[in-house]
């Protein structure tokens, strides 16, 4: 099925999502549904929140401090995955996470995590770089 470092970042995958709805959505209900089938694990977080405007959300990430949005698509692609976000304001928020079974291309975390030091000196080589 998963191995440890699959279900960990799908773990905190799930966390940000839950968080953003409790935090934002004000949201009566949150539901978390996990489903597998022949080759995927499909992952469905759903609130009846005052949901957003998932346009500006998208277009104004650079006038934001919060990047959670940014962070739940990067860990799903960490596992070769898609996040789906669906919402409108009024009618709440689905996110749809779909991860395939087997074989996942590793990258930064093969060796496990990296320290903050290090991720550092990773992120200004990147940005000094020609």
């Amino acid at each position: 099925m998963l191995d440890d470092h699959q279900q960990g970042v799908l773990f905190y995958l799930i966390e940000e999502a839950v968080n953003n709805a409790r935090k934002y959505a004000n949201a009566e209900l949150i539901s978390v549904e996990l489903m597998k089938g022949d080759n995927v694990i499909v992952v469905r977080i759903a609130d009846n929140g005052v949901g957003f405007d998932l346009d500006v959300v998208q277009t104004d990430y650079d006038k934001r401090s919060s990047f959670g949005m940014v962070n739940m698509r990067e860990r799903a692609e960490l596992l070769d995955g898609t996040l789906d976000i669906q919402s409108a304001v009024g009618r709440g928020t689905i996110i749809t996470v779909t991860i395939p079974l087997g074989e996942v291309r590793r990258s930064v975390t093969d060796t496990g995590p990296i320290p903050l030091t290090k991720l550092r000196e990773k992120v200004l080589r990147d940005v000094e770089r020609p």
